[in-house]
């Protein structure tokens, strides 16, 4: 008797092996705070589903000025409140490479068909293209950073003493303070290590040395940790930034639904090579996340083989903001903290009280009169004025009415006192203001 064989090698396959179940911290934070926001939904995106439109939202801004007294008279002057509009157009898109299965390659593979064999290339994939998203989705909201309610760009808070590493709840109530001062919701944070290690520390808080019981502090319940926070900032110092969810809005958006997917649903390809249609258009959940991809699938028939994509179409939107404040405060804000090791404390930042100064910028717009403007953008918000202007006269009212009455004429300049440079678009041409000094 040969012993050659006696001993063979037991086989398992484990098809769904990737670990896909990581889900960064901005993109749980987005998630949770979309769905806290019911001004705008997907829905409102499109005229039916699967039909995206661009949006036309209509608001009245708050009314920040108010110099009436007692002694008018109701019969005289008076003024006039004007309703505004802004338009939201979905434009960010992220896919998955096109993924190939071959026919023949099943033939190789014992107990499992096609629909099995293209989830698991799925499940393998899954990871890196969310990670795509919210790579492109954290890009998205730190270009969008506004200013602080007094004009600084960012603040530094002191949040865990970096010798004894002892929690320090004054810091996280600065961030907070912020958003009260400035009327907003409370806001989401997301951050590098220390917001870590303020989870752990919560875990297992006590009465510390100042007496404080650190068991009992509250409102962490939207403090989001990302260990990509600081590399997408791209400084040498931890961050945090944060967001009201009233103001910022996540939203995904399906083409693959209603009567824009096929009959045949789900992942099928077995059923498409058998006796079904050559091509599907459906969605598949991700589910870490809950987000529905669309899912597209073509069955090659002269090389034997099927195309597998899927895709989510998104942005993130800023909203119009509801409450009085400076110009270039839009709700998203940037802080600063320490490092969680035994070092001192940076030094650069601006402590929690600090105030900048504003600065003068100015745009040249060098445009030939009369021009028709059909559609302005400045700040994220499009408009579309449908007017003539005569002259630089007529192109400063312009920013006036949409963006408020801070701006003037000098010389062939417009300009205005703020905290950020604004830029946009009219009609198709870019402009951009510059600081003077």
């Amino acid at each position: 008797m040969s012993f050659k064989k006696a001993h063979q090698s037991i086989q398992k396959s484990i098809w769904q092996y990737a670990k896909n179940d990581y889900v960064g911290g901005l993109l749980r934070a987005l998630i949770s705070a979309a769905a806290k926001n019911t001004r705008i939904r997907a829905q409102d995106m499109g005229s039916e589903p699967g039909k995206k439109r661009t949006l036309k939202i209509n608001y009245l801004p708050p009314k920040c000025s108010d110099s009436g007294s007692c002694s008018d008279n109701i019969c005289e002057g008076g003024v006039k409140q004007i309703p505004q509009q802004t338009y939201l157009t979905l434009s960010q898109c992220v896919s998955s490479d096109v993924l190939l299965i071959a026919l023949e390659d099943l033939r190789d593979l014992d107990d499992l068909g096609a629909n099995e064999w293209a989830m698991a290339n799925i499940w393998a994939s899954l990871q890196e293209v969310r990670g795509k998203l919210e790579t492109a989705l954290m890009a998205l909201l730190i270009a969008k950073r506004g200013v602080q309610p007094d004009g600084s760009a960012s603040k530094l808070v002191n949040l865990i003493d970096p010798t004894t590493g002892q929690l320090r709840p004054m810091g996280m109530w600065d961030v907070e303070r912020a958003y009260v001062d400035a009327q907003l919701s409370t806001p989401y944070v997301v951050g590098s290590a220390p917001l870590y290690n303020i989870e752990k520390l919560l875990e297992i808080g006590a009465i510390n040395s100042l007496g404080q019981d650190i068991s009992k502090v509250k409102g962490t319940d939207q403090w989001y940790y990302d260990k990509h926070i600081n590399g997408a900032i791209g400084n040498d110092t931890e961050n945090l930034i944060t967001f009201d969810p009233q103001l910022i809005k996540f939203l995904p958006f399906n083409f693959n639904v209603g009567r824009f997917a096929t009959d045949l649903k789900g992942l099928v390809p077995e059923q498409m090579f058998k006796s079904g249609p050559d091509w599907l258009k459906s969605t598949i959940p991700d589910p870490a996340t809950g987000l529905l991809w669309d899912l597209n699938i073509i069955y090659d028939k002269c090389e034997e083989v099927w195309r597998i994509q899927w895709k989510l179409n998104f942005d993130l939107f800023t909203m119009p903001l509801d409450v009085c404040a400076i110009q270039g405060m839009n709700g998203i804000m940037q802080f600063t903290t320490c490092p969680p090791a035994p070092v001192t404390c940076p030094e650069d930042g601006v402590p929690s009280g600090g105030t900048i100064a504003a600065k003068i910028y100015q745009y040249d717009p060098g445009f030939t009169y009369p021009l028709t403007v059909n559609d302005f953008t400045i700040d994220g918000n499009t408009f579309r004025p449908q007017v003539v202007l005569a002259s630089d006269t007529d192109m400063l009212n312009m920013f006036k009415s949409f963006a408020g009455d801070g701006f003037s004429l000098s010389g062939a300049y417009i300009q205005y006192s703020g905290y950020s440079a604004r830029a946009g678009l009219i009609n198709s041409t870019a402009y951009a203001f510059t600081p003077t000094t």
